[in-house]
């Protein structure tokens, strides 16, 4: 039953949007896809139920920021991210997910979407949507990281696949000195097969094994040293000990695996230029000069991203006695650079 299926996607759509608030924007995919589909027409009162179906799946959300009293958190969060400044170009997405998705695959998909423009059915315009959606608006709305066009890569990965599969792989008939049997559509799309299956190995290979830059591609995550230093820190620092570091993320990884408060430095005190759950440091020199703090932590990440904040805090572990106590390594551009590094401090 059509209505059946609508509705369980739209509970499924619920879920996803609990789990990542960003996932609401597969509805805009929908409701393109419908808005321009001529095989299939979306009565009025089952959009509605669909949409009531998917509000009242989403509904714990606000209902527990309700209940705990924190209704602003929530408000300041979205104020935030409406407004926050971007953090990279508008070429981002273009020079980094076609490589990450596969050059092969690209190339498949975009050629095939050309030669068979003419005979695509209503489920290859939903996948089209499907893509679509979150694709234009974070390329607009430039704040999101790499990973957040993930939602788009089973669509992607399963039209692609459609395209091999469907198109006949054939050369130009006056290519005549090449043998007949090479011509052959099997050989051409086994031989296309394997052009796409190796660029997807090529794509893959430099993030097989642990993390070994120096620096990382924003918002794809694994922060080179992260997980070692956070497991040292759980392991060397006494429990209830604070750590100043460099920024938010490692802060959050220190947290995670070293079970030890730590604040970033450069989180700002500004509620209107910070994520609202990150914690601010009014004054790091006197949290230091009082022992609140007893450990800095830089990183090449964070000190990547903000040279400022990186001069301030080893000035300031200067300032208070800092005592190197661990160092963390990684290979960039085939020699050994030191990518974080933890001094204790003393006021």
């Amino acid at each position: 039953d059509r209505a059946a299926w609508l509705y369980a996607s739209a509970v499924a759509l619920g879920l996803a949007t609990l789990t990542k608030e960003t996932a609401i924007l597969l509805a805009g995919g929908a409701y393109a896809f419908f808005a321009l589909t001529r095989k299939t027409r979306l009565p009025w009162q089952r959009a509605g139920l669909a949409i009531g179906v998917l509000l009242l799946t989403v509904l714990p959300y606000p209902l527990s920021l309700q209940v705990a009293g924190h209704t602003s958190t929530g408000g300041s969060f979205l104020t935030w991210q409406l407004l926050r400044r971007p953090n990279h170009t508008w070429s981002f997405y273009a020079e980094t997910v076609p490589v990450a998705l596969g050059l092969g695959v690209v190339a498949v998909l975009v050629f095939g979407l050309i030669i068979l423009r003419r005979s695509l059915v209503w489920s290859e315009g939903l996948l089209l949507c499907w893509i679509a959606a979150p694709c234009v608006v974070f390329q607009l709305w430039a704040v999101k990281g790499f990973q957040y066009l993930l939602a788009g890569a089973p669509a992607i990965a399963v039209l692609a696949a459609y395209m091999l599969l469907s198109t006949s792989w054939r050369l130009p008939k006056r290519a005549t000195w090449i043998p007949e049997r090479v011509r052959s559509p099997r050989f051409v799309q086994a031989s296309v097969i394997s052009v796409v299956f190796l660029s997807l190995l090529w794509a893959l290979a430099p993030h097989v094994g642990p993390n070994q830059g120096a620096s990382g591609l924003a918002g794809s995550g694994g922060v080179a040293g992260g997980r070692e230093v956070g497991l040292w820190v759980r392991e060397n620092t006494p429990e209830g000990a604070t750590l100043l570091t460099l920024g938010p993320s490692m802060a959050n990884i220190i947290q995670f695996y070293g079970h030890r408060r730590a604040l970033g430095l450069s989180v700002s005190p500004n509620p209107l230029k910070r994520n609202p759950s990150y914690v601010p440091i009014p004054n790091p020199d006197a949290a230091l000069r009082h022992g609140d703090m007893q450990y800095v932590v830089w990183d090449a990440y964070s000190a990547g991203r903000s040279s400022h904040f990186s001069e301030k805090l080893q000035q300031l572990a200067r300032r208070y006695n800092g005592r190197e106590v661990h160092r963390e390594y990684a290979v960039k551009d085939g020699k050994e650079t030191v990518v974080i590094v933890v001094w204790e401090v003393r006021p």
